[in-house]
């Protein structure tokens, strides 16, 4: 049985893998499809997980998903808005006028980055073109109480 990780940057998108997209896949494929939050910054005596997420950390995440399981795929659910400056090639990244040109520019420059430490075969990265949680307002009927 195949397993994806999804590394995950808030609080909003684990949720929206463990009950959307992990029930869809295991009905369709039987694969396991489940959400990592990493640790994002320190707060009084333990790590904060979720909100931004720095490129060190993210990279971290994804190398140790990918040198841990040998099953797994991994991808990732983060948002273009706001993305930390220190990703691969952000400031080149600016000057791509499309926007769905630009969230591709920034997932090949972080695919080809984390690449120098690691085969990257099973390593789809994935850039949210908008904040994740706009979307859950497209349709007011989904927060309904029937």
């Amino acid at each position: 049985m195949k397993k994806i990780c999804i590394i995950c940057e808030g609080q909003t998108e684990p949720e929206f893998v463990k009950s959307i997209i992990s029930p869809y896949f295991y009905s369709k494929n039987k694969s396991i499809v489940f959400p990592i939050t990493l640790p994002t910054s320190p707060s009084t005596n333990k790590a904060h997980k979720g909100g931004a997420m720095n490129f060190d950390r993210y990279k971290k995440g994804i190398i140790n998903s990918l040198k841990n399981k040998n099953n797994t795929v991994v991808s990732s659910m983060i948002d273009l808005y706001k993305l930390d400056t220190n990703f691969p090639n952000y400031d080149n990244s600016k000057k791509v006028i499309d926007k769905y040109k630009r969230v591709e520019f920034l997932e090949k420059a972080i695919k080809e980055d984390i690449g120098k430490e690691i085969n990257t075969h099973r390593f789809l990265p994935y850039i949210q073109l908008h904040e994740f949680e706009s979307l859950l307002f497209s349709d007011l009927e989904g927060f309904l109480c029937n």
